[in-house]
């Protein structure tokens, strides 16, 4: 995110969708040993959706479109990680009511929101192999960062770091490699971080 200009949601949305999109095989070959091999098609779409009812809601207000692309999400959507990130996403809808836009000093609370929406109703435990093991921690860097008075920019990619490092973890406890929730996750922030 450039630290000084607001960007719109679906833009956002649309930058995620173009990250996944590119990953897309991986993540489908990360899920196959857990059967299916679905999952990057499923988490692409599910974003494409939620750009897409962002883009249509009607609203310039952040929380607004970020609500739609909840809806949407959750609506078109398939599979639990998707379930997790609506919750994300209708949880950052309440933090930027109000608001044109998002600036590069949103990402703590965006990621924040997106942490506590993997969080809500989640069986899983950080360290147990999953989206968690790739958002808390990118959340924890980035709040060391911005505690530590490093740059926007330079926080930012200490996030991402932090997502990539948690998501590599996640491979000790699994035969077929990273896990696949972990893996998507570094691509929704690295979508975020692009935008």
């Amino acid at each position: 995110m450039d630290p000084n200009k607001a960007v719109d949601v679906s833009s956002i949305l649309q930058s995620v969708v173009g990250m996944l999109q590119q990953n897309k095989a991986g993540l489908n070959s990360a899920s196959a040993s857990a059967g299916g091999g679905t999952h990057g098609d499923r988490v692409a779409q599910a974003f494409q959706a939620a750009a897409q009812g962002a883009q249509q809601s009607g609203s310039s207000d952040a929380g607004a479109q970020l609500q739609a692309a909840a809806q949407a999400m959750r609506e078109q959507g398939q599979g639990t990680a998707v379930q997790y990130y609506a919750n994300g996403l209708e949880q950052a809808a309440q933090q930027f009511q109000g608001k044109q836009g998002l600036t590069a000093s949103d990402l703590l609370p965006l990621l924040q929101s997106l942490a506590g929406g993997a969080t809500q109703n989640n069986p899983m435990q950080p360290g147990q192999g999953s989206m968690l093991d790739a958002l808390l921690p990118a959340v924890g860097s980035l709040m060391n960062a911005t505690n530590q008075g490093t740059s926007l920019q330079d926080a930012a990619l200490q996030a991402l770091g932090g997502a990539v490092s948690g998501a590599q973890g996640t491979a000790a406890g699994r035969s077929g490699g990273i896990d696949p929730g972990a893996a998507s996750a570094t691509n929704v922030i690295g979508g975020i971080v692009g935008a």
